[in-house]
């Protein structure tokens, strides 16, 4: 499967769930399982559209591509894809999920603090967590 046909399928709550694997892996090369229920939970609340598909099945999905050899890109391209699809106000609402995500398993890492720095930046949005 080339990774156009995997982003025909792909849909914004997959673009959420691999944002917040990313923090909660990516920062410190471990998952709590606070920090899986708080996935969860968070792309429950996004789910406005409950038939589409379950959290659960989409965050394995995601697992799968993050594994991949082309994570970082992909973790790239759902950054881009959510600022552009989402207003000011649900990219703040995806910034306060991360800091939930962060602190959910009791340790605030240094790492996890830079991810959101870094993704507040992309979305011209550093200044308004000042």
């Amino acid at each position: 499967m080339n990774s156009e046909t995997e982003r025909a399928d792909w849909s914004p709550l997959h673009d959420l769930a691999l944002i917040y694997l990313a923090l909660a892996h990516g920062t410190d090369m471990e998952i709590d399982t606070s920090e899986q229920e708080k996935m969860i939970e968070r792309l429950n609340a996004w789910n406005v559209d409950a038939a589409s598909a379950r959290p659960e099945k989409i965050m394995d999905e995601v697992m799968l591509t993050y594994m991949s050899d082309h994570s970082r890109e992909m973790v790239e391209a759902s950054m881009v894809a959510l600022k552009e699809s989402m207003d000011r106000n649900e990219r703040v609402a995806v910034l306060n999920d991360l800091a939930d995500l962060a602190s959910a398993d009791g340790l605030l890492v240094p790492g996890e603090i830079a991810f959101i720095q870094q993704l507040a930046a992309f979305w011209d949005m550093d200044k308004e967590l000042n």
